[in-house]
């Protein structure tokens, strides 16, 4: 075969010779080995010579340099911003430790002050107020940071950049007039945020005073050996671990986020890809160039960088997001989750909610990029926030200049409002009325001191879904639901990312849940190998990809939101992640191998092209569900019914009051059980004061309607009842009802005696039905001949001979005698060895179950309106009251309903790691089977009828 040469004519391209001769040693580049080595990089044994060492130019620590004086309010007390203010300071430095947790017997998060919570009326609950006097020259100042902005260091003017501050705990920064300016989290996790950073204005005008509040609490609160799910740790102190003065070094972290996002290609991406061999060779370069103390170093390690992220990237700002795929198939939204009760009190929840939320959430937004005087220049972005409304308006009332500073990001359109409801609530328990009025009481908010109200619901952290949420979403006015935690289940995988959620009604939703893992920086690393989602993502390569790889809708759609931010105490974004995000968009744009992500839109705009690209949802599967406060009616019929000469209005904002109680109690951490015990006695008495406000309203306004008279109850004088009154009762729902009432017979004359048909055994409480037509209006007692459709016979009860179950002999008359003997076994479980024991009950409880004795057994009513049986089961510590009763009327006042079963119990717990199940077992006499679905057993009491004598 000829070798064709080339033509004369024709310029071949210069390039390196192949030499004759090799002397090199010629080695073989493991890259396991490699892989190994690019970890020890960052931080670790390394850290005074890797990349650690200088990502600070300079740092002021000494104590002639940085003054620190603190005051601890005494005990329990509340001292305001400004009573603190006025008090005498002590000295106190660096490495110093505060504490303890909490006060014992008190229900408030103890902080660098003893006691550490804001509450609505801005007081803050005992504790300590650092404050810090730093001196550079000549300036000094005893109760606030006074900074001189710039510093001569080796002829080089240096500009002070930021101030950081590590309590090893949560605090936050006010300016000097009380008003807060940012949050802090301490310590070392994935949540660390310690910089404040010096306002520009300030370095102008040469010096900057501002104060410090600490709290002894992690994001967690304070639980046992740092494990999220323990009890609090009553006795936990915190150490200052810096109060710095600090030059960033620009240069040396914005290599850091470029090692990052290097080091999280090789780490994500499978196998043996090009790109992420590419990322290894790189990151291996660069550590080759970079010297430490060497300037020159880290420009020539950025600009290996550029090999993979492409040259110029940076110099693009967020004009990278306009480069590369039109479509991207992940979006980028920045969020704020917050927490409002769960590791801490009411009180501290809504501190929580004025540090994180309203502050850190908008400015946290803050990219530093390079510039020529080593001053920060910032890209804001996008961030949308489901806003707990109850530390809004608590803001808007404290703060007014803080929730300006919110309102102006919203009006920007930088500030995203989602959730429509006044918190995050649980969707379970909540009766109709009240998930109507989360909403209701939502979005009168938002519109009102935002212009519009919200199109998206958003409830991510809720443990599960009613099936009338769609019926009631699209009534408060949205047609987008975004959600979470049903994915989070470890037996049952659900089916979907993207579908249409139809409810009971038909109604739908157009719903997405994000796609990627999920939980917090602490504790991802446990969750590293589940397929699950999330909406705390860390803006990593992982989080990426995993929007594309878990997509379980991708036949129908591909895209996904990518909900990025530190939650649970809030935080949002931080600049490490929105970095990491231009990084990853840098390198999409000219590689294919993870999916483009675009950032700067909403979650309002994600629905809507998704409602567009699915035709309205018709593409998309279906996700199908089978399955009132008093006083506001009575308020109305009093309005509709007063007489002229009678003083009386509607009690609106005490009605409003009451409400907001309950709905902040209906927070999706309070009502499962799933907070500390704090947030339960908090919870008791704001139930306790919504009680006794209903009451009140209660009688205020039936004394209008029924002017001549006296409520019947255990506090009722029987000398103030008429020996001819009559006992009657109003009906505070919208349906027909007959119940069984109770009137007390304690000093009752034989007028009122004569009016039940039956008395308890002791003789001190009656028995009678009330009946009502229809719903809000009088119902009258009723006779037996037109109230029973059965008669009770004499029950009788006894608990077997191994004393673990309950064994009850009830007797109706109907047509016929029918005999229930009922067995009723308690049983104590144990479930221990899982994490997050307060949420998940795994199979295992099952093989280790113990059956409880009872004792004190006793018939308390005999018929023949109603048999009861009352026992006791005592376990260690606690006590376990049970009352089951079966009544004589219908269990509804449809026709051919049965008698109902009611069980009553009365428990006070004080186990750890344990809990109860009631077993309800029961055999029938004389009974064919096609009546045994008739008899119904039913936990619970139905509510009475409210009763009175005219």
């Amino acid at each position: 075969m000829s070798q064709q040469r080339p033509r004369q004519d024709q310029q071949s391209t210069p390039g390196p010779s192949y030499p004759e001769l090799n002397y090199s040693p010629g080695e073989k580049w493991v890259k396991h080995l490699t892989q190994g080595r690019i970890n020890n990089f960052h931080g670790g044994r390394y850290s005074d010579i890797n990349l650690s060492s200088s990502l600070f130019i300079h740092r002021v620590d000494k104590e002639e340099n940085v003054k620190l004086q603190v005051w601890s309010a005494p005990g329990l007390s509340k001292p305001t911003f400004e009573e603190a203010m006025k008090q005498k300071f002590k000295s106190a430095r660096k490495g110093d430790s505060f504490g303890p947790s909490w006060v014992k017997h008190t229900a408030a998060v103890v902080s660098l002050r003893t006691e550490s919570n804001i509450d609505v009326d801005r007081r803050t609950t005992g504790g300590r107020f650092p404050l810090i006097s730093l001196r550079l020259g000549s300036v000094t100042s005893v109760y606030s940071v006074r900074l001189l902005v710039h510093r001569s260091l080796n002829n080089l003017t240096l500009f002070i950049h930021s101030v950081e501050f590590d309590p090893g705990c949560e605090a936050m920064i006010y300016s000097t007039d009380g008003t807060p300016l940012q949050g802090i989290t301490g310590g070392y996790g994935g949540d660390r945020r310690v910089e404040y950073i010096i306002p520009e204005a300030a370095r102008k005008e040469g010096h900057h005073e501002f104060v410090i509040e600490s709290s002894c609490n992690g994001m967690f609160g304070v639980p046992w050996h740092g494990d999220t799910i323990d009890p609090p740790d009553m006795n936990r102190y915190f150490s200052l671990a810096s109060a710095d003065l600090v030059v960033p070094n620009q240069e040396a972290w914005a290599l850091l986020w470029d090692f990052t996002t290097l080091r999280e290609l090789i780490d994500t991406l499978p196998g043996n890809t090009p790109l992420q061999n590419k990322a290894i060779v790189a990151a291996n370069e660069i550590m080759n160039v970079f010297k430490r103390g060497d300037p020159q170093g880290i420009r020539d390690a950025r600009k290996v960088a550029e090999g993979v992220f492409g040259e110029g990237w940076e110099s693009k700002g967020e004009g990278i997001y306009d480069e590369g795929s039109k479509n991207s198939q992940i979006w980028g939204i920045g969020y704020g989750h917050i927490v409002l009760l769960n590791r801490r009190s009411h009180v501290r929840g809504l501190r929580r909610l004025i540090s994180w939320s309203d502050i850190q959430n908008i400015d946290s937004l803050a990219v530093p990029r390079n510039s020529i005087n080593g001053l920060s220049k910032f890209v804001v972005n996008l961030l949308s926030c489901a806003l707990n409304l109850k530390g809004l308006r608590a803001s808007l009332q404290l703060y007014p200049p803080l929730f300006e500073k919110v309102k102006a990001k919203v009006l920007e359109g930088k500030f995203h409002p989602v959730g429509g409801s006044w918190v995050e609530n649980d969707a379970n328990m909540p009766s109709g009325e009240a998930l109507v009025r989360q909403f209701l009481f939502g979005q009168k908010y938002f519109e009102s001191r935002f212009g519009k109200r919200c199109d998206t619901a958003w409830l991510p952290d809720s443990f599960g879904l009613t099936g009338a949420l769609p019926q009631i979403i699209r009534g408060a006015g949205m047609k987008y639901f975004f959600t979470q935690k049903l994915s989070w289940n470890n037996i049952n995988v659900f089916p979907h990312t993207t579908f249409n959620w139809v409810g009971i009604d038909g109604t739908q939703v157009l719903c997405h849940m994000t796609p990627g893992p999920h939980f917090l920086p602490q504790i991802l690393s446990f969750f590293d190998n589940f397929e699950v989602d999330t909406y705390t993502a860390q803006a990593t390569v992982g989080d990426i990809n995993k929007g594309q790889n878990n997509h379980k809708n991708l036949e129908s759609s591909q895209a996904a939101l990518l909900v990025f931010g530190n939650g649970d105490g809030g935080g949002g974004p931080l600049a490490k992640m929105l970095e990491n995000l231009r990084r990853i968009r840098a390198v999409t744009n000219n590689h294919r191998e993870l999916p483009p992500v675009s950032m700067g839109r909403s979650v309002d705009e994600f629905f809507e092209e998704l409602s567009d690209a699915s035709k309205g949802g018709k593409t998309l599967p279906n996700c199908s569900t089978v399955e009132p406060i008093p006083p506001m009616l009575l308020a109305t019929l009093a309005c509709l019914c007063k007489q002229p000469n009678q003083k009386y209005s509607y009690p609106k904002k005490r009605i409003d009051d009451a409400w907001e109680k309950v709905l902040l109690n209906q927070f999706h951490d309070v009502l499962p059980g799933s907070a500390i015990g704090m947030v339960y006695e908090d919870a008791e008495k704001l139930y306790a004061e919504i009680a006794k406000d209903g009451q009140a309203m209660v009688e205020e306004a039936l004394h209008v309607i029924l002017p001549f008279s006296v409520p019947l109850d255990a506090n009722t004088n029987p000398k103030s009842i008429s020996s001819s009154g009559t006992i009657v009762g109003f009906n505070t729902t919208f349906f027909r009802r007959s119940d069984v009432i109770q009137v007390p017979l304690i000093g009752a004359g034989s007028a009122l005696k004569s009016q039940v048909l039956q008395t308890s055994n002791d003789g001190t409480v009656g028995y009678a039905v009330m009946n009502t037509p229809g719903g809000a209006s009088l119902g009258t007692l009723c006779t037996p001949e037109n109230g029973l459709h059965a008669q009770i016979l004499p029950v009788s009860a006894a608990s077997l001979s191994n004393k673990d179950q309950l064994a009850v002999w009830f007797s109706l008359r109907i047509h016929q005698t029918i005999g229930m003997l009922g067995v009723y076994p308690v049983q104590l479980h144990s479930n221990p060895f899982i994490d997050f024991a307060l949420q998940d009950v795994e199979i295992h409880h099952l093989e280790s179950a113990k059956q409880l004795e009872f004792t004190n057994v006793s018939v308390v009513t005999q018929g023949p309106l109603r048999g009861s049986v009352k026992a006791t089961t005592k376990f260690d510590k606690s006590t376990i009251d049970v009352t089951i009763s079966l009544d004589a009327i219908p269990s509804t006042v449809k026709n051919n309903s049965r008698s109902l079963f009611n069980f009553e119990a009365v428990v006070d717990w004080r186990q750890r790691h344990q809990f109860l199940k009631s077993i309800m077992r029961h055999t029938r006499h004389n009974l064919d089977m096609s009546s045994v679905r008739l008899i119904r057993i039913r936990a619970g009491i139905l509510p009475s009828s409210r009763s009175a004598v005219i």
